[in-house]
């Protein structure tokens, strides 16, 4: 069989004005994506879901402001915001109705003016978008019935292995679309095999019958270091030879409660470490963010930057002694590939999507027990770890390239032997 086109569903990603997570790596595949297409002999298209099928969405446009988002999506999260919130508190079955026609008028409305895509013999449809926000399943199944061939990405399973971490109706969302995904896929792709084995285990336990499966690598963009771009008093504060830092949004899950707690458990020990938090302040984690400040203020050992370019990033992972990563759940773990990368040591919880993809770079700590991770600073800090080489780089070409072998491999052409795309890499 040879494959005609490859078409990624950009759905949600390119009406979202930020491009972090999920929306990160599909704008990057998306960039990606049409040479390696190109490679194969293959066309490469980004689609996008109306209610009903999929249309041509055009190349993805530079990340938008809110006005450009469908009136709907603006209105949920502008003046209905306080009332949707109230719905989404709802058992799912009382949501479920109202989330469909919201998000049914909201995706169709941005995408109306089109060209609907006609899917035929020879088409790879690929669900690589944060599709449990619109019912996805009935334009893969449109597209299946042409003859077409659907692959279902799925990045991680927190909503059901940590739905603490999640709004409530998520869990109710995600199981369903997840139940959907699997059944009506005909490959499945997932980011990291914790997650791949997370996801039989769930087919096992419920009964559903999982279509072949493997797992791809997602890639780095190590921001390039210029110190023309830095702010001056981060770069002072860099300078400090036991200098860590921390990166990521301020949410429970990222676990910014545990790291102060341990420095300030290894600062009553006599350490003189200082602490870089580099992360969107929200409105969950306030408590945590006072107690920063008031360390900011009292001693001058944590500098708070919630609005750091690139470059900056690119800075502190040269120049901080290490980059701490506290999480509690990650499907992947962007930050730890990014610095170790960049040759930044890192000390990172416990958990087994982070052994999957570190190296010997990384030093380990129980992400509940701050003691732990105060000890590992205070032996860190006195000079206790070995300087090791930076970790080999792994690309979004590398991710792209890797993505589409994996789906040859599990797409068999009719009568078996040759793979539909090429052999896959190890």
């Amino acid at each position: 069989m040879q494959v005609r086109r490859i078409l990624l569903d950009c759905t949600y990603t390119r009406l979202q004005p930020r491009a972090v997570g999920i929306t990160r790596t599909v704008r990057r595949l998306a960039e990606e994506l049409p040479a390696v297409a190109r490679a194969q002999g293959a066309d490469f298209v980004c689609v996008a879901f109306d209610g009903d099928g999929f249309r041509d969405a055009g190349a993805l446009a530079p990340l938008a402001g809110d006005e450009a988002r469908p009136a709907a999506l603006r209105a949920a999260t502008g003046p209905l915001k306080r009332v949707v919130e109230n719905i989404l508190r709802l058992p799912w079955p009382l949501v479920r109705p109202a989330w469909a026609l919201a998000s049914g008028v909201s995706f169709r409305e941005a995408v109306a003016s089109r060209k609907r895509i006609a899917f035929a013999p020879g088409d790879v449809l690929v669900l690589a978008d944060a599709s449990w926000n619109y019912a996805v399943d009935k334009g893969a199944r449109q597209a299946r019935r042409s003859g077409a061939a659907v692959v279902g990405v799925i990045y991680d399973l927190m909503p059901l292995q940590a739905p603490q971490f999640c709004l409530p109706w998520v869990r109710g969302a995600f199981a369903d679309w997840l139940r959907r995904l699997v059944g009506g896929s005909d490959a499945l792709l997932c980011d990291s095999r914790f997650t791949l084995e997370s996801v039989r285990e769930a087919a096992r336990r419920h009964g559903w019958e999982m279509p072949p499966a493997d797992s791809f690598r997602l890639g780095c963009d190590v921001p390039v270091a210029s110190d023309g771009s830095v702010r001056d008093d981060l770069r002072a504060f860099l300078q400090h030879p036991r200098c860590y830092a921390v990166l990521g949004s301020f949410e429970p899950k990222k676990n910014h409660a545990l790291v102060v707690a341990a420095f300030e458990d290894a600062w009553r020990r006599g350490c003189d470490a200082r602490l870089l938090v580099i992360g969107r302040r929200t409105g969950e984690c306030r408590d945590v963010v006072e107690r920063l400040e008031r360390h900011a203020r009292e001693a001058a050992r944590v500098m708070l930057v919630d609005d750091a370019n690139d470059t900056e990033v690119a800075h502190a992972y040269r120049h901080c002694r290490a980059l701490v990563v506290p999480s509690l759940y990650e499907g992947f773990g962007l930050p730890l590939v990014e610095a170790r990368t960049a040759g930044c040591p890192v000390l990172a919880s416990d958990l087994p999507v982070f052994r999957e993809i570190a190296d010997a770079g990384v030093r380990w700590f129980d992400p509940r027990d701050a003691s732990q991770l105060a000890g590992l600073l205070i032996d860190d800090a006195s000079g206790g770890a070995a300087a090791v080489p930076a970790m080999p780089a792994f690309s979004w070409r590398d991710s792209a390239r890797q993505c589409v072998e994996r789906i040859g491999a599990l797409l068999p052409a009719p009568g078996g032997g040759v793979s539909l795309l090429g052999s896959s890499t190890p």
